[in-house]
């Protein structure tokens, strides 16, 4: 180390608002792969599929993602899951509001699944 603070939370309540961030973006990627696929249909069958492949996406991510997941990854293959699941959420989102900033979403996901690496957190 150089001797410098570093500019990542690896303790205390800096790190409490980083892990916040990241599950409240988890939550909302899973949201937007549900409004996403049920954008994508017509009828009742849409929202059992949309039903049906968020909960999908969640057991995978509990699967390979999650600290205590049966089949975890190790970096860099469970950064690749993560994003895969951020840009799902948010190509939902954008194809539903037809807003393109909501590719922000993608880079802020990005970025926090990075810094909470960085920190060395349990996640």
């Amino acid at each position: 180390m150089s001797g410098r603070p570093s500019i990542v939370p690896t303790s205390g309540p800096g790190l409490v608002a980083l892990l916040t961030v990241r599950f409240l973006l988890e939550l909302g990627a899973l949201a937007g792969i549900f409004v996403g696929v049920a954008h994508a249909g017509e009828g009742r069958p849409r929202w059992v599929l949309a039903t049906v492949v968020t909960a999908a996406a969640a057991a995978a991510w509990g699967a390979f993602v999650a600290p205590k997941g049966k089949w975890r990854l190790s970096d860099p293959r469970r950064l690749v899951v993560e994003l895969l699941v951020f840009f799902a959420g948010t190509a939902g989102l954008v194809a539903v509001t037809g807003n393109p900033t909501a590719w922000l979403a993608i880079a802020v996901a990005a970025v926090v699944a990075l810094l909470v690496r960085i920190s060395g957190a349990p996640v």
